[in-house]
């Protein structure tokens, strides 16, 4: 089947397929071996599936990665030397696995794995106990090989150097996989908001167990932990209050080393936003990135203003590390006004003067439409109003408030007022402008 259809030709068609149809198509790919898989194709939907979140069967390969798949960016979005993983060498490695790996043990592991549901939480982990540990060892021998031999080094990795080092964080993540799939089944969902007492008790309970193995085991730990939340600097917080089972100067060096990365990882996802300029992006989820970025660099400042870090990191890292933070910080604030803000006027109004168009046709076609307006309408008033909590801080309060007022002037001069404006108003203003334009409405 994967020979004869041509997977390509789809990708254009299928980004604007219905939720109950991508699920469908999802599942017929689903069908296929792993090698046979249209990933262009599925790199397209990445962003969806990762909402919708379809039903998927578990393969020996999706166990495998369970504990690295928060280090995982696609080609487009990876950066090199900063810890994370690119997608792109995931067949690489499991090709070096499956080349050291017993034959007869990874053959029982797979049927075991197709064995176990999805949503099976505990039997990922008892499964994922005898498969993690095993794959870091045939991944250590394999870069072992390569270090001695180069031939063997370039059959296995390519040319290119990135490539062996991106193994080497694959088998030091595998190699801490339960404690790190524990840890996550008693922590809250992704993203992380806050951490509670006994979130932090789990936390400790694995640092004690790690500190056992060496300093890289824990700094692989606490950067995976780190990738599933919105502040970060909550974990740089804990270590700095000795929370951290050593000494001074080991905290210190994880407290730097794990400030750096979370840093560099933040400053990737900024320099990402610019991606969605231009294109039309949801104005939910574009604020929703931006909210959490901001967040996210929020929790460093504590950090970053602690005595000890200058001794830490140094004085000349410690401020380039801030000035990074501080272009950052710009870097949100024009992603903010140049894809929400500067066109909210003129998306709301679009949408609500198609809608008013066709208010008289009484199809089944036009009705659903228009539902669909008001949706999209919504959601940049919503999106306008997240512009507006977070205007203080990125310095664009006066920009924010002359877009709200020209809207609401706007939408209170439309006679007679109708409740989808009305509804406008409230998420643009607030309930008791809301209340207001509806008692003028209704003549009290």
């Amino acid at each position: 089947m994967a020979a004869s259809f041509n997977w390509q030709n789809m990708t254009t068609h299928c980004s604007k397929l219905p939720d109950d149809k991508l699920r469908q198509l999802l599942a017929m790919i689903e069908m296929l071996p792993i090698e046979e898989r249209p990933q262009k194709l599925l790199e397209t939907f990445r962003p969806r599936m990762s909402t919708l979140r379809p039903p998927r069967r578990m393969t020996l390969q999706r166990l495998l990665l369970l504990p690295v798949e928060d280090m995982l960016d696609s080609p487009e979005l990876y950066r090199r030397d900063i810890g994370r993983l690119c997608r792109r060498s995931i067949p690489t490695c499991w090709n070096a696995i499956k080349q050291q790996f017993d034959r007869n043990v990874f053959n029982d592991l797979m049927r075991e794995a197709r064995e176990i549901e999805w949503v099976g939480e505990q039997a990922q982990i008892e499964l994922g106990s005898r498969l993690w540990p095993t794959a870091a060892e045939a991944l250590h021998k394999a870069l072992a090989l390569a270090d001695s031999d180069r031939n063997a080094a370039k059959q296995m990795f390519g040319d290119d150097p990135d490539v062996q080092r991106q193994i080497a964080t694959f088998a030091g993540i595998f190699e801490i996989g339960t404690e790190v799939m524990t840890a996550r089944a008693s922590l809250p969902v992704k993203p992380i908001d806050k951490l509670q007492v006994y979130h932090i008790e789990t936390i400790k309970a694995a640092l004690c167990k790690l500190r056992l193995g060496s300093p890289d085991l824990t700094r692989n730990f606490l950067q995976v932990l780190a990738a599933r939340m919105i502040n970060p600097g909550q974990l740089l917080d804990l270590l700095s209050a000795g929370s951290f089972p050593g000494s001074d100067q080991e905290r210190g060096r994880l407290i730097g080393d794990l400030a750096t990365r979370i840093t560099e990882n933040l400053l990737r996802q900024t320099a990402n936003l610019r991606s969605f300029r231009g294109q039309s992006a949801d104005p939910i989820i574009a604020t929703t990135m931006a909210r959490r970025l901001l967040e996210g660099y929020n929790s460093l400042r504590p950090t970053f203003v602690s005595m000890g870090m200058q001794e830490i990191c140094g004085e000349a890292s410690l401020k380039s590390a801030m000035a990074s933070v501080h272009e950052a910080r710009i870097e949100i604030r024009s992603f903010i006004l140049d894809t929400i803000v500067v066109q909210a006027d003129q998306s709301l109004f679009k949408l609500i003067n198609h809608e008013q168009d066709s208010h008289e046709q009484d199809s089944h076609a036009t009705l659903a439409g228009n539902i669909d307006r008001q949706e999209a309408a919504e959601s940049m008033a919503l999106a306008l109003h997240y512009c507006a909590v977070m205007a203080k801080e990125l310095g664009i309060g006066r920009e924010v408030d002359f877009q709200v007022s020209v809207i609401c002037q706007e939408l209170e001069n439309r006679a007679p007022p109708v409740i989808s404006t009305i509804r406008l108003i409230e998420l643009l203003a607030g309930p008791d402008a809301a209340e207001r334009l509806f008692n003028k409405s209704i003549g009290r």
